[in-house]
């Protein structure tokens, strides 16, 4: 998952756009993100980050431009169902045609025990659409092959064949204008993120622009004709007839390839107003311009958002309107675009706390209680149980460092999030923003499942040996490099925070391992120079070597709550620069 917001003209104090970069990636792996700055004079000028061995700017910014992604909600494939040939399995019904299942055999070196390696061959299965794929990962009803009903399940995917993904990032990266970024967004590489932009004239941008199998709504019902099909369509995967031709992608004119939509039919908003996205479909990308009429395989309309997409679009409305007590002026300065994030709200909390608290003081006995399927007690702690409601209670409703009560509310709100019937106000597609909200405290179901919730929570933290009052950076915490220091870390899990850090509670130590959340953040603005105002912050340092100084450092800026100002002109750039090494073609 990720955040992003555009912010046009009339969103800003100043005029000028800015943006904010929000991504969640991975804090280890090769898919990390490093920060860097490419220049090539005359060509190119470009500073964000990246993923190890891509020679471009992912996420960033240039003179005039800025712009972050989300991951997007539409498909990149689809499953199509055939027919097999009575007594031939190597063949499938094509309209009134045979055609052959193609074996393609693949050598591989596996290495063994011993250190050597040996070669191994086996084969994959081609349709004209692509590889045939085991149903049984699904359901054991679509294992076989055939399955029980005579059929395979074959694979397309749109990004197969899609080499303008550098292209597309090469054009965005040179991009100095609005017109200029959606010309690079015209070249459909992107494989699979919304894009979220604005520019120093106070232009913003969501666009849901890339690679998608052309299939339309109409199309998709119309090829959903078996028991199969539907069944894989029910977890989410668009699935068709492969036995008839009607069923095949279509195409657009403006698409760069046969069988995927083009720019004129993919999801987009241009405004002056503001742009935001935080994983929920193209759908809400600004309450007051809803995008609609779009096929369902790019995403669904009219349905409940993710509390951190609420969020997000909470805190917005409300500073766009200027009743966020952060301003008496309406809309956003980079300042207050950068307190969005390192607020550290929870809009669950904000919703329910005061419910759920009197909920937990009316308990009378924790050791009552009929809890999971073995009818457990509310709590194995009692004690410690009936103290939590004076720490809910007394919590300033942050995932701040020095927050006291945010572990509580952490393993609290993971346990009792998908209770039933949870909301007394349920979704209305008029207002996403605001509802379901109002806890169901008149069900007794939602009742005891919040008492059961609030047991479980304890009882996880007592085995992990965590005080039920230790503030929160110093439960949710990174080792430094030599691992004797610990970096407080702020930011909630991402259920009901817009600011997300994933972490896994280590018993003993605390919320210490940490995978994925918060990475390269950044938020741009422009004033009446020629060099952006930039500011961003690796939450994870830039280097991966535990003995470098650049370790931990920006972790520590992180922590702190600070910012890095981006060097991005010359002049800049000799202020802070540390050290200097040259490479020679020679």
């Amino acid at each position: 998952g990720s955040n992003g917001y555009g912010i046009g003209s009339n969103g800003s104090q100043t005029g000028a756009g800015l943006q904010l970069g929000n991504p969640h990636f991975p804090w280890r792996g090769n898919l990390r993100f490093y920060m860097q700055h490419i220049t090539i004079p005359g060509e190119l000028d470009v500073m964000g980050a990246t993923i190890t061995g891509l020679p471009i700017v992912l996420i960033g910014f240039n003179q005039n431009v800025a712009w972050s992604h989300t991951v997007s909600t539409a498909r990149r494939f689809s499953i199509y169902e055939v027919e097999v040939v009575e007594g031939d399995p190597m063949k499938y019904h094509y309209d009134d045609e045979e055609r052959d299942i193609e074996a393609v055999p693949i050598t591989i070196e596996v290495l063994l025990e011993d250190g050597t390696t040996e070669e191994r061959t086996d084969s994959i299965y081609l349709t004209h659409y692509g590889p045939v794929i085991d149903g049984g990962v699904l359901s054991d009803l679509l294992a076989g092959w055939p399955n029980f009903s005579g059929t395979l399940l074959t694979y397309r995917d749109a990004n197969l064949t899609n080499n303008r993904a550098m292209s597309y990032w090469e054009a965005m990266d040179k991009s100095q204008s609005m017109d200029d970024l959606e010309e690079a967004l015209k070249i459909i590489g992107n494989p699979w993120t919304n894009t979220i932009a604005a520019d120093r004239n106070g232009e913003a941008l969501y666009a849901d622009v890339g690679a998608v199998p052309h299939i339309s709504t109409e199309k998709l019902d119309d090829c959903n004709d078996s028991f199969i099909s539907e069944q894989i369509n029910n977890f989410g995967f668009p699935a068709l007839n492969g036995s008839r031709s009607e069923c095949e992608w279509g195409t657009d004119a403006d698409a760069p390839i046969e069988g995927i939509f083009g720019y004129a039919n993919l999801p987009k908003l241009r405004t002056r107003e503001y742009v935001g996205n935080s994983n929920d479909s193209y759908w809400l990308s600004n309450p007051d311009q809803l995008l609609t009429g779009f096929s369902r395989v790019i995403g669904r309309e009219g349905v409940p958002q993710s509390l951190r997409t609420r969020q997000g679009f909470t805190q917005a409305e409300a500073r766009m309107n200027a009743t966020d007590g952060k301003s008496d002026t309406p809309g956003y300065d980079l300042a207050l675009l950068q307190d969005m994030l390192y607020s550290d709200m929870d809009i669950a909390e904000q919703m329910t706390r005061t419910d759920v608290v009197a909920i937990c003081n009316a308990v009378s006995d924790w050791t009552a209680g009929t809890c999971g399927d073995d009818a457990t007690a509310y709590s194995a702690n009692p004690t410690e149980a009936a103290a939590t409601c004076t720490i809910l209670a007394d919590w300033d409703g942050l995932y701040e460092v020095g927050s006291v009560g945010s572990s509580v509310w952490r393993e609290f709100w993971t346990r009792v999030r998908n209770a039933d019937n949870l909301w007394a106000v349920p979704f209305d597609a008029t207002d996403p923003v605001n509802t379901p909200n109002t806890l169901n405290d008149e069900d007794a179901g939602v009742v005891e499942s919040v008492r059961c919730s609030l047991g479980g929570a304890v009882d996880r933290l007592v085995t992990a040996e965590i005080p039920l009052d230790r503030p929160w950076g110093e439960a949710q915490f990174r080792w430094n490099g030599d691992g004797t220091e610990r970096i407080p870390i702020h930011g909630g899990r991402g259920y009901s925070t817009f600011s997300v850090i994933i972490s896994n509670l280590v018993d003993g130590e605390g919320y210490s391992d940490i995978p994925h959340g918060n990475s390269y953040i950044h938020t741009v603005t422009w004033d009446d120079t020629q060099c952006p105002d930039a500011f961003a912050v690796l939450t994870y340092s830039q280097s991966v070597d535990p003995a470098s100084p650049h370790y931990s450092d920006m972790t520590e800026l992180y922590s702190a709550g600070g910012w890095n100002d981006m060097p991005f002109c010359p002049e800049d750039i000799e202020a802070e620069k540390i050290s200097e090494t040259q490479a020679s073609t020679n």
